[in-house]
């Protein structure tokens, strides 16, 4: 539940330096302690601002999608505000410039 981290007030925003606190375990962190392999596909949306804030720091092993909310699925240009608009399609934590032009889904799937 959101009011236990702070993140209660609606999604965090590309431009808001917020993200998951770092002492809130996730899923994928247990998962991975205990032995399995966590793979992540698709929007993380659980904020960006620092490293640690990244899928592959919250216990994904790997991760392919979009740090934010709302963005194209073939240009994967993703705009907050007419001012704030950039690339969004990360393969860990680069920015992954080769894969666009593809279609999301299928590259999620392949």
């Amino acid at each position: 539940y959101q009011i236990h981290t702070g993140l209660q007030h609606s999604i965090i925003r590309s431009r808001q330096p917020l993200c998951l606190p770092p002492d809130t375990p996730t899923l994928p962190e247990r998962l991975w302690q205990a032995g399995y392999s966590t793979h992540m596909v698709g929007k993380w949306h659980l904020g960006f601002c620092r490293p640690e804030c990244l899928p592959t720091a919250r216990g994904f092993q790997s991760f392919l999608g979009s740090l934010t909310g709302s963005g194209d699925h073939f240009s994967f240009q993703s705009c907050d505000g007419a001012e704030a608009c950039g690339f969004d399609l990360h393969d860990g934590e680069r920015p992954a410039w080769e894969l666009s032009g593809n279609y999301s889904t299928r590259l999620y799937t392949e």
